[in-house]
């Protein structure tokens, strides 16, 4: 993970505002633990292009483990609202079990 981060931290600093570096980096810190790093990259991403769904589940994803459900589950109700993934609702139905919400865990999970 050492690498990819000076890899893309590198690219970073060449191109600031291509939202994939940062979107990526996100990605490399979330698998590390790195949850605060996380945040602040795929912020980062979401800034700069509002319109990919997946950077607001893996947000939320970062914000669950930051323990801030609230945001969390913001963060996955957009990330539904733009586009339709069982992937983001098994994530939701995920985070809410894990926080002991059963009953609108059980509802993304079955859908």
């Amino acid at each position: 993970y050492v690498a990819s981060i000076a890899c893309l931290k590198r690219a970073l600093y060449l191109d600031p505002f291509e939202w994939i570096i940062s979107y990526n980096l996100g990605l490399v810190h979330l698998n590390t633990g790195q949850y605060a790093s996380a945040f602040h990259h795929f912020s980062t991403s979401i800034n700069l292009k509002a319109d990919f769904a997946s950077s607001y589940m893996y947000l939320a994803i970062t914000l669950s483990r930051l323990d801030d459900l609230e945001n969390a589950c913001a963060a996955y109700e957009k990330a539904i609202d733009m586009e339709e993934d069982h992937m983001f609702e098994l994530n939701y139905a995920i985070t809410l079990a894990n926080n002991e919400e059963l009953e609108r865990a059980k509802e993304h999970f079955a859908q």
